[in-house]
């Protein structure tokens, strides 16, 4: 799902069916509409360690940055060669998202 102007202003007026469902995104922050905006949109999808979280406290590492930029793109397919980054494993939760934004003519 995509939001639009149209679906933002929808969006604030009808917040309760919206609800933020991460228990450290409270409502009414500075942050809440950015948030809400991007778990409707797919962006992010909070901690997937059965916490529950969004992680509104926490830094966003290089691999959850790759990981929004390539579920925004769409999640395209790529076959990048991973051996570069030392350390990160093929079958990490972000190699998918780093063969996308290592690839030739990546955004």
């Amino acid at each position: 799902m995509r939001i639009d102007h149209a679906s933002l202003w929808l969006l604030a007026l009808d917040s309760r069916s919206h609800a933020l469902p991460f228990p450290d995104a409270a409502e009414g922050q500075w942050y809440s509409e950015a948030v809400r905006w991007a778990w409707l949109d797919g962006a992010m999808t909070g901690y997937g360690d059965g916490t529950g979280l969004f992680g509104t406290e926490a830094s966003l590492s290089r691999a959850e940055m790759a990981t929004v930029l390539w579920r925004l793109a769409g999640e395209p397919e790529a076959d990048a060669d991973l051996s570069a980054f030392a350390g990160r494993s093929p079958r990490a939760s972000c190699a998918a998202p780093a063969r996308g934004s290592s690839s030739p003519g990546a955004p």
